[in-house]
């Protein structure tokens, strides 16, 4: 496995369990797991997951 390899997985899995909590709003998400800015997360996460993180957060939400 590649270093930039476990670096996204590793921010993915973080985004990930960040979002599962409501009190992080999508910026402090974003500075915790590393990203210039919320879109920048988006973008990532939407290519990770095929899906928004507000969209994954709802969709945890409401199983």
């Amino acid at each position: 496995m590649s270093y930039h390899t476990l670096t996204e997985e590793t921010r993915r899995d973080l985004a990930e369990g960040l979002l599962r909590d409501d009190w992080h709003s999508l910026a402090e998400i974003a500075f915790l797991t590393e990203f210039s800015e919320h879109s920048a997360l988006t973008r990532a996460f939407k290519r990770w997951r095929g899906m928004t993180p507000k969209s994954y957060r709802k969709a945890r939400a409401n199983p």
